[in-house]
């Protein structure tokens, strides 16, 4: 694996800062919909699933090319990773049907589904993420 690169730890420090922030934004939304109110719900959805479809997009665009050009044996784990996304846009749209059809307990229900799949998808991007910090 090359040398450490300061840029390189600049952005992933940012992409775990990202996570962060995201953490912040599902917790609302868990409080809104246990509140079993549709509009508060509706507007911490909405920017739930605005900043977690933003998060996704710069992995795909930044993180994962990144990554592929510093360790390539990973390919596998990253192609794991992209279909994570698939599967995580899938599970924001569950959750807008569900508001959208006034169901918050189908809505926490899809809620609750999406953040099983989103903490698997962190511990996966926290492992890669890992081997670059390790040179490994």
């Amino acid at each position: 694996m090359p040398p450490a690169n300061p840029g390189h730890d600049a952005t992933l420090e940012r992409w775990w800062e990202q996570h962060s922030e995201l953490d912040q934004l599902v917790l609302e939304l868990e409080t809104t919909l246990e509140g079993g109110e549709a509009g508060p719900a509706a507007e911490a959805s909405a920017e739930m699933i605005e900043g977690l479809r933003a998060h996704l997009a710069v992995e795909e665009d930044v993180y994962l090319p990144l990554v592929e050009r510093l360790l390539p044996d990973q390919a596998p784990e990253i192609e794991r990773i992209r279909h994570g996304h698939a599967e995580l846009l899938k599970g924001l749209d569950r959750i807008q049907a569900e508001i959208a059809r006034s169901d918050l307990e189908a809505a926490l229900a899809a809620f609750r589904r999406l953040m099983g799949h989103f903490r698997e998808h962190e511990k996966a991007e926290s492992r890669i993420v890992e081997r670059l910090r390790s040179g490994s």
